[in-house]
């Protein structure tokens, strides 16, 4: 029997492994993470990735963040090209085992998590079974295909590099913008391996992209193509508004949805998002009714500006994930009257995207190591904040400066990493969301 070689014990190596084992295939496990070896040892059959028999593998499964071409080629990577042995993720396996189900795929350099959340939301809220799965936390092989009729896979750029045959009924690109360059060499891998998704679709499968860069890519798409535009259109698309989302692709100019409904997925950025997701489901025939009743009833992503309580009329919003410039501009654009908490570990070096918009919030409270680096920022730009150390002082003290105002929307968004006190964004998140409720008891 020919031997199935997975390398990275990360979720996805873990589900695939058992899911081989379960089908009596004989299988071994490789992680570079010697903790991670020895805590699984007694489960799991590791066998470092330099001894396996490499003339008798049947393929490979890598995990998708390893790096295999840069800046180096991976000795996997060479002695299968060596001896000819394949190397798949996952999710391209997966779907040749399931053919039957119909596969939603998304990508994005920013997005992809909330319009996967959301369009499996709205499926399961029309009553379709549909479940979400890759990318967004659950491994495929975790998943009971004969369970659903709908998949929507969240894929990473990573995972997509490695896929060799594939074909989504329904592949959504949100957008491309510069990242993980260090994994794929440089941008123009990057971009390639995100156009991946629509490899093999044709004339009854839909491509969902945004109109701004469809001129772009318009020549790797062989599907129907629904644009997603910003502003006006003159030609078939969804449009996001200023205040309203209109169809101008399956009605006529139809007025939608107005944005003052959402209360969870505030922002452009979120329109856009609500805007795909309102384009899939009206491609697979689902009731308009219940498509808008689905997208103003989603709750959004754990830690991404979520709404957690208000008090004494004084919002209080969860965006712990925001660990970036980027995701926190993006929150202070979807909030008024806002009291930020802002700071982490080291990892933000500068506050230059922030600035224009920090200087328009009504105050900022800051906790974490990046303390004194973004102390010394706000103060050259003659910006008042108040130095606070760890997150419950900064809900106090924020509390304290809304009330006096009488309103207001206290925002955890510290626009950097939180591992100097939390063990991740999500204990940092979930750390916020006790304090208010003790706050509100």
């Amino acid at each position: 029997m020919k031997q199935i070689a997975i390398l990275g014990a990360g979720k996805s190596g873990l589900s695939a492994y058992r899911h081989y084992k379960n089908l009596n295939k004989d299988v071994v496990l490789w992680d570079e993470n010697p903790q991670t070896v020895a805590a699984l040892a007694q489960e799991y059959n590791f066998v470092d990735y330099h001894n396996w028999d490499y003339a008798n593998l049947d393929f490979i499964i890598v995990s998708p963040g390893i790096a295999l071409e840069h800046p180096v080629k991976h000795f996997v990577l060479e002695r299968a090209t060596a001896v000819g042995v394949k190397i798949y993720v996952d999710v391209e396996l997966f779907i040749a085992e399931n053919p039957d189900v119909k596969y939603i795929a998304i990508t994005g350099t920013k997005g992809k998590s909330t319009t996967t959340a959301l369009i499996q939301h709205i499926f399961e809220a029309a009553g379709k079974k549909c479940i979400a799965a890759g990318n967004i936390g659950t491994p495929v092989f975790d998943v009971d295909a004969a369970a659903y009729e709908y998949i929507v896979l969240e894929l990473s750029s990573f995972q997509l590099d490695k896929m060799h045959h594939i074909h989504f009924n329904c592949a959504v690109l949100t957008n491309i913008s510069e990242d993980h360059i260090a994994h794929h060499g440089n941008f123009e891998n990057y971009r390639a391996a995100k156009l991946k998704i629509f490899a093999n679709q044709n004339f009854n499968d839909v491509a969902v992209v945004g109109a701004d860069f469809l001129d772009e890519i318009k020549d790797a798409l062989n599907s129907k193509i629904i644009p997603i535009s910003r502003g006006d259109s003159m030609g078939a698309s969804i449009v996001v508004g200023t205040d309203f989302m209109l169809d101008k692709y399956f009605t006529d100019n139809k007025n939608l949805l107005a944005y003052e409904d959402l209360i969870y997925l505030r922002g452009e950025h979120n329109h856009l998002n609500v805007a795909t997701a309102y384009a899939v489901a009206k491609f697979f025939g689902l009731d308009e009714e219940k498509i808008l009743s689905g997208i103003i009833g989603f709750k959004g992503l754990a830690h991404r500006q979520n709404y957690v309580a208000t008090i004494n009329n004084i919002v209080f919003i969860n965006d712990s994930k925001s660990t970036t410039q980027i995701s926190t501009m993006q929150a202070l654009k979807s909030f008024k009257n806002i009291y930020l908490i802002l700071g982490g570990d080291k990892k933000t070096q500068s506050l230059n995207e922030l600035l224009p918009l920090l200087k328009q919030v009504l105050g900022i409270f800051l906790i974490g190591e990046s303390t004194p680096l973004f102390a010394g920022i706000l103060q050259e730009n003659n910006i008042s904040f108040m130095e606070c150390g760890d997150l419950k002082t900064a809900i106090m003290s924020a509390f304290k400066a809304a009330s006096q105002k009488g309103s207001g929307t206290i925002l955890l968004s510290p626009a950097t990493a939180s591992f100097d006190q939390f063990k991740n964004a999500e204990d940092r998140g979930n750390t916020f969301v006790r304090l208010v409720e003790e706050l509100k008891s």
